[in-house]
């Protein structure tokens, strides 16, 4: 059993088969919990049926807890984007998306499942095997992109006041539209690519 209350994005492990294994994405007052696997796939079991291998910091440090992968992926995404439109591959706006992807797979993505900050609140979770190989994006993974560019643009809002810019300007609205044209590539490129690279999250 858990030392402290689960949370999303504790990590867990299936006691019968200590292979499954993934980060907590909801869980239900019966004590049923659902996580996510490093193959995108959306697992419910009971709580008794888990191990509660790592939770809050140590969770998100493991690197369990935050998609190293995912976190690489997206900043290639957003370099490639930003080439696309502005003919170089790093600026101000990719350091920015770097960091706070960053902050968010480490610190703000169970804070912002808790307080419920998404976009769209149901996705059909798991991936089926078509999905996971096509390089053309479901509507759960642009639905999944959607609801982390609102968590990411949050997060710009106050890096903008630390560094002390508008909050709104002529690129504001580009720049959200890259960011999540950013995250869609993020997905399509853990999808598409080797195994390795989609476990990478849970070594």
């Amino acid at each position: 059993m858990p030392t402290d209350p689960l949370k999303i994005g504790d990590t867990v492990e299936l006691k019968s088969d200590t292979s499954v294994v993934g980060s907590v994405t909801r869980f239900d007052k019966d004590g049923n919990v659902t996580f996510a696997t490093a193959y995108n796939e959306q697992v419910t079991h009971a709580l008794s049926e888990l191990n509660v291998k790592n939770q809050g910091f140590s969770a998100a440090f493991s690197g369990l807890g935050p998609n190293a992968a995912e976190i690489v992926e997206n900043a290639l995404g957003m370099m490639l984007v930003t080439r696309a439109y502005n003919k170089v591959f790093w600026n101000e706006e990719v350091m920015a998306f770097v960091v706070e992807d960053a902050v968010l797979e480490v610190i703000g993505k169970g804070y912002f499942e808790d307080w419920g900050v998404r976009v769209f609140s149901e996705i059909s979770w798991p991936l089926t095997k078509t999905e996971l190989d096509s390089y053309v994006p479901s509507s759960k993974e642009l639905k999944a992109a959607t609801n982390k560019t609102l968590q990411l643009t949050i997060l710009d809002v106050l890096w903008r006041l630390f560094k002390k810019k508008p909050q709104m300007d002529k690129g504001r609205l580009i720049n959200i539209v890259k960011v999540l044209a950013a995250v869609i590539l993020g997905n399509v490129a853990e999808n598409v690519g080797p195994t390795g690279i989609r476990l990478l999250s849970f070594r």
